[in-house]
């Protein structure tokens, strides 16, 4: 399975990336900004990072839909606000952040 791990650049998801122990979880990693200049068909799998800018994604939002629609996979971590991605709608809910505890 191809993976394509799609990043803002924060210091957290750089940090992320340095660590050895997770690299087989991702083929590749694609900047958000520089989405346009990638070929995603290549990917069976796209999974959008947390923390991603909204506007970016908007922009983006028919890329990703196509994408789906040859039967590959999106998974989008993190909230969905802003409605900028159909027929997902996002609810605000308690986190429990000491679950693991």
């Amino acid at each position: 399975m191809n993976i394509a791990l799609i990043v803002n650049g924060t210091p957290y998801q750089n940090r992320f990336l340095e660590e050895q122990e997770f690299k087989y979880l991702y083929n590749d990693v694609i900047h958000i900004r520089t989405l346009r200049s990638h070929d995603l068909s290549c990917y069976d799998t796209i999974l959008l990072s947390c923390r991603l800018d909204i506007q970016l994604l908007k922009q983006h939002r028919q890329l990703f839909l196509n994408f789906l629609k040859q039967g590959k996979r999106l998974v989008i971590f993190g909230e969905v606000l802003d409605q900028w991605f159909p027929h997902i709608h996002w609810e605000d809910s308690e986190v429990n952040f000491s679950w693991w505890v």
